[in-house]
């Protein structure tokens, strides 16, 4: 059972123009979407920059954004997905969520009835976007973690412990007030695999202030640093 059902509102920009010559071959020199967030990512005990940088795509009605990490050795750069900027796409935490060292890097990639996030983690000096199993198909929406909502459902994410390798997704929704429905999932290599759903009832009053739903989201248990709480 996949959690959410999401609908999508995500600001594009529509201005033209190329980037210079060298900040095409290296995102870093690239403007700086939103904040940067600054925790150890590739595990070596110190501590990396990590950030957003984007550029204006020629002659077309959106931008590109690109995940960059400064680190002691070297910069670690991937792209998002075309049309993936605005201002609802934001480094959202450094989460400690598998058991090897280093932070995974989570990134809020849109918002509307909920925002969805992508985790990235570094292996072999390199970028990578973990995958989820049962996310789906579209090429969007697929390999995405969903989190908050509005008054007909409420979506969260949160690590079970810190660097525990394992994470529970929960969803409440209105047609059901009465239970919590729960999707446990476990961390092999670069992959979120499901373990067991469960349910429970619910406790009733404000969600934001009981277990995976307290605020801020997502991973409020795990975070080692976190950008602004927009979505």
């Amino acid at each position: 059972m996949r959690l959410a059902a999401v609908a999508l509102l995500c600001a594009l920009s529509t201005a033209s123009g190329a980037a210079p010559a060298a900040a095409q071959r290296d995102p870093s020199r690239l403007p700086i979407l939103g904040t940067s967030l600054r925790g150890d990512v590739d595990g070596d005990g110190v501590s990396d920059r990590v950030a957003l940088h984007w550029k204006r795509v020629p002659n077309r009605h959106y931008c590109q954004s690109y995940l960059v990490v400064q680190t002691r050795h070297a910069t670690l750069s991937t792209v998002l997905e075309p049309g993936v900027c605005g201002v609802v796409t934001s480094v959202r935490a450094l989460a400690t969520i598998d058991t090897i060292p280093g932070a995974e890097v989570v990134v809020t990639l849109g918002a509307g009835s909920v925002a969805v996030a992508s985790v990235y983690t570094v292996r072999n000096r390199q970028l990578v976007r973990m995958t989820i199993e049962g996310s789906g198909r579209d090429p969007f929406f697929r390999n995405t973690f969903a989190y908050y909502g509005g008054v007909a459902h409420d979506a969260a994410v949160d690590c079970v412990r810190p660097g525990s390798g394992r994470v529970v997704l929960s969803f409440w929704a209105l047609s059901r007030p009465k239970l919590i429905f729960h999707e446990y999932m476990r961390v092999v290599g670069t992959r979120f695999l499901m373990v067991r759903t469960t349910q429970e009832p619910s406790p009733g009053g404000h969600y934001d202030r009981y277990g995976p739903f307290r605020r801020p989201q997502p991973f409020p248990s795990c975070a080692v640093a976190r950008g602004p709480d927009r979505y």
